[in-house]
């Protein structure tokens, strides 16, 4: 121990208190994302058995969401005493149309096409579903969003994963099947960033939700406060997490995401989505909006670099080899995890990794500089549910 402390103290004797900060956090985020890089998929229990009848709420709004890839997933997902709920929130969007060929095409009295564009919630994805929930009438309630493409059996598997203490399983959108460098970039936020954090904190005991795909049981909605308890946050999800864990229950994430084929995508969409989503964050989990950009690749590679160079007295050119290894590092780490997980990954999408890291930055200064959430060219309300405001543009 003496001749530990006497080389800790002969190396890093000349660095300052900055300096060590700088090296330790560094060192500490390059070291997170490579160690939860390289663990497996998780493998959580499932419940034996066929699911009982669910009321599928799918909330829509355009053609995008409603694609004919999108209902053929859906309809692989059905049992003969489900019931599918399309909530749209006005008769002449793209989405109505099909919707109802759709439902037309199920059972007799299996499905509905709902419209309505009340706004109690402030929340418009809510507002939507509102409709839907007060004519659900299953003993399960799962919400699906649009645009997905469901593998057989994916409803199944999140239901069978419901239990005595797991109140709500949901699952992140998957990007795949992207078309161009926006959409790249838009596969890089969901799946290397935010389904990579999700699952750390699932693996953590976290509270978890994210809404792509939600299931619980409708007695649990009942019990957590139903649409009224959604609406406590400005997102959705991420208010049910919490009110079910006031339940003393449980949230769980689904191991692998839910596939959602990208397309084509313009910067600006990728842009306004991920402002919205740190604008969320800002308001639910602030210590997490603040921490995310300081555990990036920018900040990760910067802080290591500069405590190495005080502590090394590295030239310019050594610095930027030290800097160039620490980012092909961690960037061949997030390759692994979505190698492992058999997400989207081609030749573009180290290109689409820097890209985001670049971009993490300017979304959090933009939204710690601003309060306004758009969503889809309208401004959402606070958790008091103030009433929705129309605009021109948004994320």
């Amino acid at each position: 121990m003496v001749r530990i402390a006497g080389w800790l103290a002969r190396s890093f004797g000349g660095c300052g208190l900055l300096d060590l900060f700088l090296l330790a956090w560094g060192g500490g985020t390059l070291a997170l994302h490579v160690t939860t890089a390289a663990l497996p998929p998780p493998r959580h229990a499932r419940r034996p058995g066929r699911r009982t009848a669910a009321a599928i709420l799918v909330p829509l709004q355009g053609e995008r969401d409603a694609s004919p890839r999108f209902f053929t997933a859906l309809r692989r997902q059905l049992r003969p005493d489900d019931q599918v709920l399309i909530c749209c929130a006005r008769d002449e969007d793209g989405a109505v149309a099909p919707a109802r060929a759709f439902v037309a095409s199920l059972a007799g009295g299996m499905g509905a096409v709902l419209i309505g564009d009340e706004a109690p919630t402030g929340n418009p994805k809510l507002d939507n579903l509102v409709k839907g929930f007060a004519a659900a009438d299953r003993p399960l309630l799962i919400l699906v969003d649009g645009g997905l493409d469901l593998p057989p059996g994916y409803l199944d598997d999140a239901v069978a994963q419901l239990g005595n203490d797991i109140g709500l399983v949901s699952a992140a959108k998957a990007g795949c099947e992207p078309s161009g460098l926006a959409a790249e970039i838009e596969c890089a936020f969901l799946n290397g960033h935010q389904l990579r954090w999700l699952e750390l904190a699932d693996r953590l005991g976290g509270i978890t939700a994210v809404g792509g795909v939600m299931t619980l049981t409708a007695e649990v909605f009942a019990r957590m406060g139903g649409v009224t308890a959604m609406a406590a946050a400005s997102a959705e999800d991420h208010a049910a997490a919490l009110a079910v864990r006031r339940l003393g229950l449980r949230t769980r994430l689904i191991a692998k995401g839910a596939p959602h084929p990208v397309g084509k995508r313009r910067f600006a969409e990728i842009w306004g989505r991920q402002l919205r989503w740190a604008r969320h964050r800002k308001r639910m989990v602030p210590i997490v909006f603040a921490l995310e950009p300081l555990a990036g690749l920018i900040a990760s590679v910067g802080c290591l670099t500069a405590g190495l160079t005080a502590l090394w007295g590295l030239t310019p050119l050594q610095a930027g080899f030290w800097g160039a290894t620490q980012a092909g590092l961690w960037m061949a780490a997030e390759t692994v995890w979505l190698k492992q997980r058999r997400m989207h990954f081609n030749q573009f999408h180290l290109v689409a990794m820097m890209a985001r890291e670049l971009i993490m930055p300017g979304v959090a200064l933009h939204a710690l500089a601003g309060r306004d959430i758009w969503w889809r060219g309208r401004r959402m309300g606070d958790a008091n549910g103030n009433e929705l405001h129309k605009a021109e543009g948004g994320g």
